[in-house]
């Protein structure tokens, strides 16, 4: 994002967990918070964004098909709330990875 500010400043704290449920199941989530600050921010072309907090909370499911591949499924809710309604927002994601190895 581009803001019109002399310098930002950007704090991220992360606390994730995983879980074995069997030897190709495994369980994951966590929460993450991202704080950021937009000193000197001026509103030359729009409203002004001088800071914000975005928040996220996941879970998620990851099956190991065979010593290749991995098929995981996370979901999560995430929350922004910024300087000025224009740029806060609420929603909620769905997403299935796979990964294989060489």
């Amino acid at each position: 994002m581009g803001a019109e500010a002399l310098y930002s400043k950007q704090s991220t704290n992360e606390v994730r967990a995983t879980y074995a449920l069997s030897e190709r199941l495994s369980a994951s989530g966590g929460f993450s918070l991202r704080k950021r600050d937009y000193e000197g921010a001026q509103a030359n072309f729009g409203p002004l964004l001088d800071e914000d907090k975005f928040r996220r909370i996941f879970a998620g499911m990851t099956l190991r098909t065979s010593r290749r591949l991995d098929l995981s499924l996370e979901g999560g809710h995430e929350k922004r709330n910024a300087t000025g309604t224009i740029f806060d927002y609420s929603g909620g994601y769905v997403g299935l990875r796979g990964r294989l190895k060489l």
